[in-house]
């Protein structure tokens, strides 16, 4: 019985769905058929005058077709063809976000080759959500990429006001400046920083999310991250991180910044450092030359 009512359910579905192109295909030729008569009608109008004739009811045929088939195109119009369209805009926008997430730059510059996509101003299938996106998944390749595709169709992405994530329904939620993503846990490239600050960003905004108001600095300075990496990774994570302190002090970010508890970077990576050491992960000798490496242009206590 199941099989037999799924078979009908199709057959209507199927029928209903040939009726309705059937309408509407009727409804196009009427339309075209009134468009045609009416541009006949005022070749011939002159014409006619001359011969002392009228058009009369003859003036009605367009009109009536006209009343006809336009509803009829209209509702196909808002019904179907705008929101298909809609679709396939949105399944072009998730090729985009696929290829930032797959860290495939090569395949985000092909959707920009192929797609001439009208992206929204803001919002969750914007060019400023595929660059959160590629910040968020640390992809300096695509973020580069994104950028400058933003400039050449002059929608230019502004660095210094917040952007939005976007939930899987396309509601905003996590307000943040996009050079505090970058400096955050897990993601503090010095390549991306770098990119984010050579396009504009302000390297003294404080985290809109952190409970601290933390400078990108600071975040760098706290390595969250670091302490989690296996022993023998730490080293080359501290060395990533002298290069993000590097970019950013070099960018004009301020040593002597002060969080919400009144610390500076400066705290922060000399109570990293030693807890580093403390927990086994960095020998002493090493800590006390990043100590040293760092103590003037931080001010380490």
């Amino acid at each position: 019985m199941g099989g037999i009512s799924v078979l009908v359910m199709l057959s209507v579905m199927g029928t209903l769905a040939i009726v309705i192109l059937g309408v509407v295909f009727v409804a196009l030729a009427m339309f075209v058929a009134a468009t045609i008569v009416g541009i006949v009608f005022a070749c011939r109008t002159k014409t006619r005058r001359e011969q002392g004739k009228k058009l009369k009811g003859l003036i009605a045929i367009p009109l009536v077709l006209y009343a006809l088939s336009i509803p009829v195109l209209v509702w196909f119009a808002v019904v179907w063809v705008i929101p298909l369209a809609a679709d396939v805009e949105g399944d072009q926008y998730y090729e985009f976000s696929q290829a930032i997430t797959r860290h495939d730059p090569a395949g985000l510059e092909a959707c920009f080759e192929a797609h001439a996509l009208a992206f929204d101003e803001t919002g969750a299938e914007s060019l400023e959500a595929l660059l959160t996106c590629a910040v968020e998944y640390g992809d300096v390749e695509c973020a580069e990429i994104v950028l400058r595709e933003a400039e050449a169709a002059e929608k230019s992405i502004d660095l210094n006001e917040p952007l939005q994530l976007f939930s899987m329904d396309g509601e905003p939620y996590n307000a943040e400046y996009t050079l505090i993503r970058a400096a955050g846990e897990g993601s503090s490239s010095s390549r991306m920083l770098a990119l984010l600050l050579d396009a504009g960003a302000d390297p003294n905004v404080s985290s809109l999310l952190d409970a601290d108001g933390s400078t990108a600095l600071h975040l760098v300075c706290e390595g969250s991250d670091i302490r989690f990496w296996e022993p023998d990774s730490v080293e080359a994570a501290c060395a990533e991180q002298e290069r993000a302190i590097r970019v950013l002090l070099a960018a004009g970010a301020d040593p002597a910044a002060l969080d919400r508890r009144g610390e500076t970077p400066g705290d922060s990576y000399g109570a990293l450092i030693e807890r580093l050491v403390e927990e086994g992960s960095l020998p002493r000798e090493r800590a006390d030359q990043l100590l040293a490496a760092n103590a003037s242009v931080l001010n380490v206590p």
